[in-house]
């Protein structure tokens, strides 16, 4: 390089500073159904940092309503589950975020199925109860089919 073509250089770096940008992580987010968010509700609310959707809980309080507000309020967290992680401060960079939504989804989808299978269980039981119940102090009683 001759003596000019340095200065040129040397004098251009001095005049403009260089300043790396800092580059934004591009968030990927998942649109498939969160088992986490369905399952462990009022939990993951706050392991993302969304406490203001624990407000929502507020409603479990109202007699009539709680059934439908908690079953609304799964649903809702198992359908937004991902973008509510993506847009958690809470995170360090998108791999702590991938790794938190596939080991809470997995928790919660092991979760889903015990608890189905517990409620399937319980079915079994309660009909094998009634049953039980009718065979040993009859079934009811209907107008005139009393037999003696």
């Amino acid at each position: 390089m001759s003596d000019t073509e340095m200065n040129t250089e040397e004098t251009l770096s001095a005049s403009a500073p260089v300043v790396s940008e800092k580059s934004k992580d591009v968030v990927s987010l998942p649109t498939d159904w969160s088992w986490g968010g369905f399952m462990f509700g009022p939990a993951y609310l706050i392991a993302v940092k969304k406490y203001q959707y624990l407000l929502g809980y507020l409603l479990m309080l109202i007699p009539i309503i709680n059934f439908v507000a908690m079953l609304g309020i799964a649903i809702y967290l198992g359908l937004k589950g991902h973008t509510l992680v993506a847009e958690s401060p809470m995170f360090a960079n998108n791999d702590e975020r991938a790794g938190f939504n596939r080991a809470i989804d997995h928790a919660g989808r092991i979760m889903f199925f015990i608890s189905l299978a517990c409620a399937v269980i319980a079915l079994i039981f309660a009909s094998l109860f009634v049953g039980l119940m009718v065979s040993l102090f009859g079934g009811p009683q209907f107008g005139g089919m009393h037999t003696r």
